[in-house]
């Protein structure tokens, strides 16, 4: 007999089973607390197959997220780094980040999407979701979805009025290619203004410089009277996604 036919990892699992998908939200936490978690979780302890799979999709082992080595630039802060994230061990499900956004925003393939990783002044590190209230000081880093080949950047338009290079603070947008959550190279230290801030993903099929990025966003908010929430789609050869925050002072 075959001993490959007995592998419970080559064999088909059973349709009972949990599909890759549902198995990969599991591992990175995207079901904690409802009611498909607590199934998949319950099917999880007594299919060893489904336990088997989900061990494969979080085999690979990569250095701990890094927010070392930040330097000082205008309108915010900025490092290069080599990126990594996190896993959980599948036995134990380990929970080691919060989604990078809601459940409901999750689609297979889809369009550009656009997360965020926090460190808070306090060292604790987590995704947060579109609408988080974070503070001055804490540092930001960014991941996309991309559905195709792009070149894209990262800029703020905050309460002030201003807009802001994140991800990269200059140059050339970042060449990034297909694939889903990918930890975008460059961080930022939020500054001391508070209120609502627009992170703005631009994704291009050519090369764009960051400058005319912020130049054409700055036209826009200034036809805007300032008011982040009226500026529309910026006039780019871009495709363009939002994730909103709000800065608070902490107590």
């Amino acid at each position: 007999m075959n001993d490959d036919a007995q592998s419970p990892v080559l064999q088909p699992r059973d349709k009972s089973c949990a599909s890759d998908y549902a198995l990969d939200r599991m591992r990175l936490g995207e079901l904690v607390g409802t009611r498909a978690g607590d199934e998949t979780l319950a099917h999880l302890q007594t299919c060893a197959r489904c336990r088997d799979r989900m061990a494969e999709l979080a085999a690979v082992r990569v250095p701990p997220l890094d927010f070392g080595g930040l330097r000082p630039r205008r309108g915010g802060w900025r490092l290069s780094l080599i990126w990594g994230i996190p896993v959980c061990a599948a036995a134990a499900v380990v929970l080691l980040l919060s989604p990078w956004r809601a459940a409901t925003e999750r689609s297979k393939g889809g369009g550009w999407q656009l997360g965020v990783v926090v460190q808070h002044s306090n060292g604790h590190t987590e995704r947060v979701s579109p609408g988080a209230v974070l503070a001055p000081g804490d540092h930001l880093r960014f991941e996309v979805a991309a559905p195709h080949d792009a070149f894209v950047s990262v800029i703020s338009l905050d309460a002030r009025a201003a807009v802001t290079a994140f991800v990269p603070a200059a140059g050339n947008a970042l060449p990034v290619k297909v694939g889903r959550r990918q930890l975008l190279d460059g961080a930022v230290l939020l500054d001391d203004s508070v209120g609502p801030e627009r992170l703005l993903l631009s994704a291009c099929s050519q090369a764009i410089a960051v400058d005319q990025v912020v130049a054409t966003a700055q036209a826009e908010l200034n036809k805007a009277n300032g008011k982040i929430a009226d500026v529309g789609t910026l006039p780019l050869p871009c495709k363009q996604t939002s994730f909103w925050i709000r800065k608070e002072k902490r107590q």
